[in-house]
């Protein structure tokens, strides 16, 4: 009687799992359907409503406006740092380091249910499961970027062409390591949603709290000195460098903090590839789950 011995395939190495020139590899052999599927996802947005896609334009010009009535009329808030005209200093401020938070709150909130919403596109092998939350990444840089262009037109409009510095130009070094933190927060959340659906209640409160750790509507500068360990993790905090680095560049004209921006860049690469790793270790068990 002969014995029937069945082999299953062994597991990758992890160190295939982190190659970055595999990563780049994947993301360039799909980028067709990337850009297609995040065209849907900014269709999508407000499929259904009057002025469509036109909404992606109106909803920041639009909450851009509130921020300037209530803030910088109603309030009076100021923020007082570069040569902003007073009812616009703390609008726009506010609202650049909107701008680049969102991306990235974006991305963690939706990332959890981007497998475990989809079971049709999980059963099939050969559907690359790795690009859905590059698509919602993608589609979140693009909000952003349409948000900052409606920024800078009303910069320019309030407070003259000479408002608009050239240190504009940097803004992409900010965008770079805002996508690999993105990118490596959304792999890892979507792998773990897929198998523990209650992280999307945990991911919405952890991403409010970040906010609150972010300095979007308050400066540095106002908390106490003898709040150490507060500062400390505020100023530390990835969001805060990049945001800080985004206002200075758009609104300041001045430079970014290099050495944080320089560190943040690196750990954010760390961040992604890790990210990316849990992914492609977790993808094989995903068809069971559903």
């Amino acid at each position: 009687m002969s014995e029937v011995v069945i082999r299953s395939a062994s597991p990758q190495p992890v160190r295939e799992h982190v190659d970055p020139l595999k990563l780049l590899a994947t993301l360039w052999t799909h980028r067709e359907l990337i850009s297609s599927f995040a065209s849907r996802e900014l269709l999508e947005r407000h499929m259904g409503a009057l002025l469509g896609i036109g909404w992606n334009i109106l909803s920041p010009l639009l909450q851009l406006a509130v921020f300037t009535v209530v803030f910088g009329y109603i309030f009076g808030s100021r923020w007082n740092k570069g040569e902003l005209p007073p009812h616009l200093d703390f609008p726009l401020t506010f609202f650049a380091g909107q701008c680049v938070f969102q991306v990235f709150a974006e991305a963690a909130s939706r990332a959890p249910t981007l497998v475990s919403g989809k079971p049709n596109l999980v059963r099939k092998v050969v559907f690359p499961l790795e690009i859905l939350p590059v698509t919602v990444v993608y589609a979140a840089l693009v909000h952003a970027a349409v948000a900052i262009g409606l920024l800078l037109i009303v910069l320019v409009i309030g407070a003259g062409f000479g408002a608009l510095k050239w240190t504009v130009l940097l803004f992409p070094l900010v965008l770079v390591p805002l996508a690999m933190w993105s990118l490596g927060i959304a792999w890892a959340l979507s792998a773990i949603g897929a198998f523990i659906r209650d992280v999307r209640h945990i991911v919405v409160v952890l991403v409010q709290l970040l906010m609150f750790l972010t300095p979007l509507f308050y400066q540095i500068d106002r908390i106490p000195p003898e709040q150490r360990v507060i500062r400390w993790s505020i100023e530390h905090n990835p969001m805060s460098i990049l945001v800080e680095s985004a206002r200075r560049v758009l609104l300041w004209g001045e430079m970014p903090s290099w050495v944080g921006l320089g560190w943040v860049t690196l750990l954010g690469a760390i961040v992604m590839l890790a990210g990316y790793a849990l992914f492609s270790m977790m993808r094989r068990s995903m068809a069971d789950a559903h």
